[in-house]
């Protein structure tokens, strides 16, 4: 499993090298002509239309494309979606709701809503700026993702691009697309029932099936009916969305399939009786025994099991010499500060001069699982569960029990 690098600016040098490649690019402008045209002009539907003196100029800065613009725009172009934006921007201009299954790596969480926020700029009007809200049912899937679309479309982060998270508002009256989570939306919602504000709004990993998401279905159900020109679009990256077509009035089926990276599964012959135990030797075989480079991603249940498992892990990287290769292993859950959450785009150290390989290890909760793709993982680890809210009618409360996933997590 192999996957493209998001990465969070926190200092802000990603701003300043945009601004040094905007500089020259103004000198490097008809080598980038010819391939503006194929982004806007060959590609996007009858009713999307851009103006050719807009060729070489951001549509939503005003200013200059960047040289790494152009760069990230080459790899866009080779995710398994960019075929389907024609045939997305058709049946969104045709229909009030769109229901979209693309498998995981697909790029449909960074390019749908980049193609949505073509189509409200379009749409608006002189003095009336029309947003696009994509939902993400965990608040760093909300942040890295921000940053990314940040990125490819060549904006700063909170101006024309940001997110919105419990406790953390990273948008500005520019703002045209917006992630946030669920929960924000539906906050929103309290005091805009219409939310008249958005021209598209989009309900990202709905398969996920959370209660906010279930709720926001039934809001959005009844937005739709109170304002037509409203875009509804329900991705999930599983198979089962006839639920979501049933529920939206039929509403059209895209499937986007193929992913970016080949995936080969290896189960276990028998069930183990300590999963953590058995997560732990295999991370450290993989780092030992395989000759493919490539960093490792371990699921596990919670805080607790990924402390305990980086301690053991390290023991197990010391106690084999100084021969073996590095092993930097990075925690991820819930309630690690933002900035310690970004550590895992951190690149993994470098092969030690008698070559032994060295390695990232990431250990985290299920909250890596959508959403976010770390550059170089390569070995996926897991033991099959995970904590889940389950509702105790005895005693009336919810309480988080270690649980085993369902088959569509595993997949």
């Amino acid at each position: 499993m192999s996957s493209r690098k998001q990465r969070i600016d926190v200092d802000g040098s990603g701003d300043r090298q945009r601004d040094r490649d905007r500089r020259r690019s103004r000198s490097r402008s008809p080598i980038v002509k010819s391939e503006v045209k194929s982004e806007v002009g060959g590609d996007a539907a009858p009713s999307v239309r851009v103006l050719p003196q807009q060729s070489t100029i951001n549509m939503y800065n005003g200013l200059p494309y960047s040289v790494r613009y152009w760069d990230i725009f080459k790899k866009r172009k080779q995710l398994p979606v960019w075929d389907h934006r024609t045939q997305f921007l058709e049946m969104l201009d045709r229909n009030q709701c769109i229901t979209l299954v693309g498998e995981t790596g697909s790029g449909k969480t960074t390019q749908i809503p980049q193609w949505c926020a073509q189509y409200a700029k379009q749409k608006s009007t002189p003095g009336v700026r029309l947003q696009v809200a994509c939902t993400q049912p965990r608040r760093v899937a909300a942040m890295s993702v921000a940053t990314r679309v940040a990125d490819e479309m060549d904006v700063q982060l909170g101006q024309e691009v940001g997110y919105t998270i419990r406790f953390e508002d990273c948008v500005s009256e520019r703002t045209i697309l917006k992630y946030c989570t669920d929960g924000m939306l539906l906050r929103e919602a309290m005091n805009s029932p219409t939310l008249d504000q958005y021209a598209v709004i989009i309900l990202d990993e709905a398969h996920e099936r959370t209660l906010a998401t279930d709720i926001l279905m039934g809001l959005l159900k009844e937005v739709m009916q109170r304002r037509k020109d409203v875009k509804i679009v329900v991705m999930s990256a599983t198979l089962d969305a006839g639920k979501f077509q049933e529920y939206f009035d039929n509403c059209p089926l895209m499937t986007v399939p193929g992913r970016t990276f080949p995936v080969e599964i290896f189960y276990t012959q028998q069930a183990e009786r300590d999963y953590l135990e058995a997560a732990i030797r295999t991370v450290i075989q993989i780092h030992a025994c395989e000759e493919v480079e490539g960093d490792i991603l371990v699921f596990l249940t919670g805080q607790d099991e990924i402390e305990e498992s980086i301690k053991r892990i390290n023991r197990e990287v010391q106690n084999m010499g100084p021969d073996v290769g590095t092993l930097k292993c990075i925690p991820l859950y819930s309630t690690l500060p933002p900035q310690q959450q970004q550590r895992i785009f951190e690149a993994a150290p470098p092969n030690k001069p008698n070559g032994a390989i060295s390695r990232k290890c990431v250990v985290s909760t299920n909250i890596a699982e959508t959403s976010l793709t770390i550059d170089g993982v390569v070995y996926v680890v897991d033991p099959g569960f995970s904590k889940q809210k389950v509702y105790n009618p005895r005693v009336r409360v919810e309480s988080l029990l270690v649980c085993p996933i369902s088959k569509a997590l595993s997949k």
